[in-house]
């Protein structure tokens, strides 16, 4: 009985593939263990709080603004993000980092692109008057331009 070419170069490639991801694996493999024992090592003292934080704190951008609107949204919310796309690296300016670490670290809330999507409005370094809308509930921390608005009527 003879084994039709086709069948037979299927097995080959699929005994090619099984080979180069056992290589890989047996190459590879010691590294991934020692570089997840070391990170294993130093996050494993970590409070829950400190691992929250730790994406936002290792680019560094200041969680101070987050911590403000995270104690006034509630789990419902939908968020307008008002804030200037000022410079902040060669990859992204400060608004799309904002929203990477408020897309993390507001959760349950979610974020809206459109305004008329909203029920409140988080401000860095902008005033919400600006927007034309009014807010039921608004406050400000510190002397810095951060706000937290709910937008009337949601």
């Amino acid at each position: 009985m003879t084994i039709p070419w086709r069948r037979l170069g299927a097995s080959a490639a699929a005994l090619a593939v099984v080979a180069a991801l056992a290589y890989s694996g047996w190459k590879d493999l010691p590294h991934t263990w020692r570089l997840l024992k070391t990170q294993h090592s130093t996050y494993a003292g970590y409070t829950a709080a400190q691992k929250e934080r730790l994406f936002a704190t290792s680019i560094p951008m200041s969680m101070d603004p987050f911590d403000f609107w995270r104690f006034y949204l509630q789990s419902r919310d939908r968020y307008y993000l008002q804030m200037p796309p000022e410079p902040f690296s060669s990859f992204a300016n400060k608004r799309q980092i904002a929203q990477a670490i408020a897309h993390i670290y507001l959760l349950p809330a979610t974020e809206t692109q459109r305004l008329d999507d909203a029920t409140v409005v988080l401000s860095l370094d902008a005033n919400p008057t600006t927007l034309h809308r009014g807010f039921s509930d608004q406050h400000e921390s510190g002397l810095q331009e951060i706000y937290f608005s709910r937008l009337r009527g949601s």
